[in-house]
């Protein structure tokens, strides 16, 4: 029920504090509708759980006069009986909206309401139907299922949004505190570093070269074709290592 009904029903207390705790919600509304934080989300949550904690709470003391026992119709006044005509009057006369060319065009010629074997509508077929498919002016109406199911995939489809905003603001917050680097920052990182390696790389055997060859015991006047064999190698490893878009590292206890 809207706030603005509940009012015309509590005490001075009882709609000031509602009137509180409606302005509260309202006003974190809006915050989070213009900068969707974790924090102004949370606020808002808990600021409409307050109201309807509160809202239910008046609704149920009040409610007998919030929602009035509804008149319904008189059905232990019906008789049964083969005309449509009579049907109808009775319907209409009760409560129940429905027009002639709907009852007669639409509903009884597609058996939504239909005689029994002895050619008569009994009090039964026709409470069913009124209650099944049309509405009464006392009582309110039915939902048919299609909307129900339209309105409970709304409010999934709602509640689903509400869950992916919350979570895209815990990974912003996530990432302001640095638990998570930008996909294209830690590309720049590992190219700049993908360039010392090689650097490094290309010094070592540049300059190790007569060493190893010495360590061996192998000729060095050789030592050329080595670094340049050295120096292939590396720039193949290192060609594919950029080129790698997914790998894997195995780490083994020792």
């Amino acid at each position: 029920m809207e706030t603005i009904d509940l009012l015309k029903f509590c005490t001075k207390e009882e709609a000031l504090g509602l009137t509180v705790l409606q302005n509260a919600y309202t006003n974190s509304l809006k915050r989070a509708g213009s900068e969707s934080s974790s924090a102004n989300l949370k606020n808002m949550s808990e600021a409409k759980r307050l109201l309807g904690e509160e809202k239910m709470r008046l609704e149920e003391k009040y409610k007998d006069d919030v929602n009035p026992v509804p008149t319904g119709p008189k059905w232990e006044n019906f008789v049964n009986t083969p005309t449509k005509l009579v049907v109808l009057t009775f319907l209409q006369e009760t409560g129940w909206e429905v027009k002639k060319s709907t009852f007669y065009d639409s509903h009884c010629a597609t058996g939504k309401l239909k005689k029994n074997r002895n050619g008569v509508y009994t009090k039964t077929a026709v409470k069913k139907y009124a209650e099944t498919w049309l509405v009464h002016g006392g009582l309110g109406t039915t939902v048919p299922e299609d909307d129900e199911n339209l309105s409970r995939i709304k409010l999934q489809s709602e509640i689903a949004r509400i869950d992916t905003a919350e979570e895209r603001d815990r990974f912003k917050l996530e990432v302001e505190r640095g638990k998570y680097i930008a996909r294209d920052q830690m590309d720049r990182e590992l190219a700049a570093r993908a360039v010392v390696l090689d650097n490094g790389l290309d010094y070592l055997f540049r300059a190790f070269v007569h060493e190893m060859v010495a360590l061996v015991g192998g000729d060095a006047d050789k030592a050329p074709l080595l670094l340049d064999f050295c120096l292939k190698k590396k720039d193949e490893q290192l060609n594919l290592y950029a080129n790698l878009e997914d790998f894997t590292v195995v780490m083994e206890e020792e």
